[in-house]
């Protein structure tokens, strides 16, 4: 029988797994490629992860809670100001070359279960919900300017941020923050 080695192998697991879903999405790794990268068997993995599926849920779970904490610690200041700090967790990914986790999961919707679904589907629903409340806050303080739907403009922001990861892995080296940015610039209302 096997010993514990001591080691947070399940921890490792999620923290190389998440990478490789950035780098190759969920159809183009396996758990060979897993045990190679972590330095243990697939029969670990099994232990910890009898599907694939249940891998990928935990991955977006750890993923999702750790996004959520860097959400929160956005410090108060304009609405351009944190909706700008909020594109900057973009541009993380878009740098390393690696797509936002729940974007890639999202190009491979049928490639995982309904849990891993259902964690992408609350991530992408949180977010919006932060952006579209943010961009209430500034209409309500008169920051932002015009006629604007805050849920359109809230859920425009995030698909420009995840497209922008994606354009980003095919050559294109705009940050996503700098595309907020200027997305942020026609909003903002000038001073009086």
């Amino acid at each position: 029988m096997a010993q514990p080695s001591g080691r947070p192998i399940k921890e490792e697991l999620i923290v190389a797994a998440q990478h490789l879903i950035q780098d190759v999405g969920v159809s183009d790794f396996s758990y060979a490629d897993l045990a190679e990268t972590v330095e243990v068997t697939k029969a670990s993995i099994h232990y910890h992860f009898a599907r694939k599926d249940d891998l990928v849920a935990a991955v977006l779970t750890d993923y999702c809670e750790r996004f959520d904490d860097q959400v929160e610690a956005i410090p108060p200041g304009s609405v351009a100001d944190r909706i700008g700090a909020y594109a900057k967790l973009f541009d993380v990914s878009a740098n390393d070359g690696l797509m936002c986790p729940c974007g890639t999961i999202a190009m491979e919707w049928g490639a995982v279960g309904e849990v891993s679904q259902q964690c992408v589907e609350r991530f992408f629903a949180t977010q919006s919900a932060w952006l579209t409340a943010e961009v209430q806050a500034g209409l309500d303080a008169g920051e932002l300017t015009g006629e604007i739907d805050p849920a359109l403009v809230g859920v425009g922001i995030l698909s420009a941020l995840e497209g922008a990861v994606l354009i980003n892995r095919a050559g294109t080296s705009v940050e996503p923050s700098a595309i907020v940015k200027g997305l942020m610039a026609a909003l903002v209302k000038a001073p009086a």
